[in-house]
């Protein structure tokens, strides 16, 4: 049933118009963008909650020749209490009412809800004329972010997805690796992503998110897509670890079928130890890339023939580190709004529906 929905999708989304094929242009080429690629962009983040919401306005606070931090909106009164108290927020400006962000200059909003509420802020932050950065993933169905895409077209005004992965430098190689063929055909891709997650916290997840690929796996069904692209087949396998305790499915596995290609990937939210763990492995006719742990990013290569500029046999491939998550991410943004083409080649707003 998965892949069904896949292939459906592509007929009736790709191709139904031509406008939204166009939204490449608006969502990641910076068609419209109207301000001066050299001016610091004035941005107010609305949520607090996402699990990325802390360190991306850290981030744009550190960026003070790139961003202007107007200030912060946060619904919920209890959630604001607490943000307050947090060290990443230190000095931020809280806005009361949402009736003020309105009132206020603004140029570019970070969405940073949880995620029953991130195409609604997203939809309010587009018709009020502002470019959107919207945090993984968008909402729960293929329409709420084919809606927010047309928005942006017809606005002029860029869209970005919060998929940190795609600017990072160990996933970047990959990509390079693959499409300058050093591996050869690529028939296997098996991602690993895992976490603990508190069992207060475990219910609500349930209720909102499903399920642990919905949460955390999607970062690696992102490069499987922009790698293999669309898969002929989805087969899901998903698993309660407590299922006395609540109705998370925390524990799910995606096996994406290609004509020469298979896919895994495994998401666990009751991996003890789970962030050392992570990795994304690509098997290739002509080699192996091996990236364990993700964050620092450790990457091994392994080459029956000479291919780029790497030799035969095992080697350890030097990456950028990472000083900051998001920096690459948010600075990208700031170029698109600038009139500029995103740095992240391959994730079209086409790719982003697939991935949906």
């Amino acid at each position: 049933e998965p892949a069904t929905m896949i292939r459906e999708m592509s007929r009736r989304e790709f191709l139904y118009t031509t406008s939204l094929a166009a939204v490449a242009a608006a969502s990641s080429q910076g068609l419209g963008a109207s301000l001066d690629p050299g001016k610091p962009v004035r941005v107010v983040q609305i949520g607090t909650r996402h699990a990325h919401a802390a360190k991306k306005w850290r981030t744009i606070c550190g960026m003070p020749d790139r961003f202007v931090a107007v200030g912060i909106y946060e619904s919920d009164p209890e959630l604001t209490r607490e943000a307050a108290a947090d060290s990443d927020f230190a000095g931020a400006r809280w806005i009361d009412d949402r009736d003020d962000l309105r009132d206020l200059v603004i140029d570019a909003a970070l969405v940073e809800t949880e995620l029953p509420n991130l195409v609604e802020w997203a939809r309010f932050s587009l018709e009020s004329g502002w470019h959107v950065h919207v945090d993984k993933p968008p909402g729960r169905d293929r329409e709420g972010l084919a809606g927010l895409q047309d928005l942006a077209l017809r606005g002029d005004r860029v869209l970005q997805m919060g998929y940190m992965y795609r600017y990072h430098p160990a996933f970047t190689f990959c990509l390079e690796a693959v499409r300058k063929d050093w591996i050869g055909c690529l028939y296997a891709v098996h991602g690993e992503i895992g976490k603990v997650v508190g069992a207060d916290r475990r219910p609500w997840l349930a209720e909102n998110y499903g399920g642990s690929m919905m949460l955390l796996g999607c970062h690696l069904l992102d490069l499987v897509l922009a790698l293999l692209g669309e898969p002929e087949q989805v087969k899901t396998f998903r698993r309660k670890t407590f299922p006395d305790q609540d109705a998370y499915f925390d524990h799910e596995l995606a096996v994406l079928e290609y004509p020469t290609a298979l896919a895994t990937i495994r998401s666990m939210l009751a991996e003890v130890g789970g962030g050392d763990r992570r990795q994304f492995v690509l098997c290739g006719e002509n080699g192996t890339i091996e990236v364990r742990p993700l964050e620092p990013a450790r990457v091994r290569l392994a080459l029956l023939e000479p291919a780029g500029p790497f030799r035969a046999g095992e080697q350890v491939v030097a990456v950028q580190p990472v000083e900051g998550r998001y920096d690459e991410q948010l600075i990208d943004f700031h170029s698109m709004i600038g009139g500029n083409p995103t740095r992240a080649v391959g994730f079209t707003p086409e790719h982003d529906r697939l991935l949906q």
